[in-house]
């Protein structure tokens, strides 16, 4: 039928027909094909090329498909389309450019958990005081999982930015929480011995 009549509703028809087979290699040859010739022009199409692509281990084509669709008004820039541009700049080992995206995504979110997770990737940017900006936001929104770590990450991040008071306060805080006790322990047991070594 594709053959006779290559019609777009019949190759998404196909595509369709891949991803209940789980092949998505030729789902994404056929979505790839579409876009490449400007047929790919609704949302979700749009997320679902980006989706295949960061599957299939080419983030970095999903990150341009997403920002390039941005631009042109394509895609809107809501929560869900944001995290996955900053998920596939991560993907694509490009942290830096996947803050600006997961920063606007933050914005937008009713709970802290985008902020947390904003925090967590500053943090291993070791962007110390925007990362403490981040977990504060977090924090002050709330929502957070039960297990959460905010308490032990500013600690951490107040500790490296030189804010000592700061950081006692978030391990101190961190201690009433079980599951990270010990470590909000030993981080404390450090500031205090770095403090000692300055007095002395």
């Amino acid at each position: 039928l594709i053959r006779l009549y290559p019609k777009k509703t019949y190759l998404l028809a196909l595509a369709g027909a891949y991803y209940e087979k789980g092949d998505k290699k030729k789902q994404l040859s056929i979505y790839e094909a579409l876009y490449e010739q400007g047929q790919l022009n609704e949302p979700q199409q749009i997320t679902n090329l980006s989706q295949l692509y960061i599957i299939n281990h080419t983030p970095i084509k999903a990150a341009t498909v997403l920002q390039t669709s941005f631009d042109n008004k394509i895609l809107k820039k809501n929560v869900r389309n944001l995290k996955l541009l900053a998920h596939a700049w991560y993907a694509a080992r490009s942290p830096e450019k996947s803050i600006t995206p997961l920063r606007e995504a933050a914005k937008k979110t009713k709970d802290g958990k985008t902020y947390m997770r904003l925090g967590h990737l500053l943090s291993r940017l070791e962007r110390w005081e925007e990362a403490i900006d981040a977990l504060a936001n977090a924090k002050k929104k709330g929502g957070l999982p039960k297990k959460h770590n905010v308490d032990l990450l500013t600690g951490v991040a107040c500790f490296h930015a030189g804010h000592h008071k700061k950081a006692k306060k978030a391990f101190k805080q961190a201690i009433h929480q079980q599951h990270y006790a010990g470590p909000a322990k030993s981080w404390l047991s450090l500031l205090d011995q770095r403090e000692k070594t300055q007095i002395n």
